[in-house]
This record gives C-alpha cells, structure tokens and sequence, in this order.
C-alpha cells in the first residue's frame, strides 16, 4: 500500500484503513497507521480475539467480521491517539459479527474517544 501511494501525489487517493485486517495479515497496526495516517478517510474499527489471533495471524490478509472493541488484541487508545495527531473527524466503522458485539464496541470506542 505505500509502495502504492507514493507513485503518485494525489488528493483523491486515499486509504480505508482496517485495524484487524492489517493486524491479520502480520503487520503491526500502529506503525501502518502511522505511515499512512494523512491519508486515512474512513477506519473499519475491527478489534480480533486472542483465539483468533493466535491460530490466523500472518496466514490470513484478513477476515470478515471481528470480535467486540475493546475486547481483542487492538489497543483502541493508541489507535485514537493516532488519529488525533491529524485531526481526523471521519467514521470508526465498528466491524464485528453480531448485533451485542456492535452495542458493545459503540460503548467501548465512546469511552476511548472521551479518553483520548
């Protein structure tokens, strides 16, 4: 991805950033974020359980749906703090399976972004 956006200095390209697809696919979701930061547009707030985690990490680019925010392996504060060093006033777009899980990442990411 930052072999593809450095081909070209344009305002109409940008980055959908996945926290948990990222995080899958082996690499480090902080450091990704930081590196493409400017360009982020919308985030797909996927959080990713330690069973998941630790059986598909760095064998998989990514999944559908992951678990509730706050309760995987993703450190939201850190994730929001970076965000913050842009300004960034677009969506978390909660990404996870089941009705529960999306009340309870809206609880989660409300609190962190109070926090933050």
């Amino acid at each position: 991805m930052l072999r593809i956006l450095g081909l070209y200095d344009s305002p109409w390209l940008k980055v959908n950033f996945d926290t948990g697809n990222s995080y899958l696919a082996g690499e480090d979701p902080y450091a990704f974020l930081e590196a493409v930061r400017e360009k982020v547009v919308h985030v797909h707030a996927k959080d990713i359980s330690i069973a998941q985690s630790d059986s598909e990490r760095g064998k998989v680019q990514g999944t559908a749906v992951g678990c509730a925010c706050g309760c995987g392996v993703i450190d939201w504060r850190r994730i929001v703090g970076i965000l913050r060093t842009v300004n960034y006033h677009g969506v978390l777009s909660a990404d996870c399976g089941m009705e529960a899980q999306a009340v309870d990442s809206l609880k989660h990411l409300q609190a962190v972004l109070a926090a933050v």
